[in-house]
């Protein structure tokens, strides 16, 4: 998504050299995209320190979890009657 508004922010950026489209109306989308690109790279940093999290807490609790069902695994093992 960063990628797709950057580069839709980037090609607004160029119109007017290529006289593709100028005036009010290009600045305002210019402006608008150049909004977005800026709010989507936030919201890629955020999301990728939620997938840096989550790998490492897999990393932290997936041997633990493997420990805890081990050790529910020997207590099912046992005759309680």
């Amino acid at each position: 998504m960063s990628d797709a508004v950057t580069g839709i922010d980037d090609e607004c950026l160029r119109m007017p050299e290529v006289k593709a489209w100028s005036g009010r109306a290009h600045e305002a989308a210019s402006a608008m995209f150049g909004r977005a690109s800026r709010q989507a790279l936030t919201f890629l940093a955020y999301a990728n320190g939620v997938a840096s999290a989550l790998r490492t807490g897999a990393d932290t609790i997936g041997p633990a979890r493997s420990a805890l069902l081990n050790a529910a695994d020997r207590l099912d093992a046992i005759p309680f009657s």
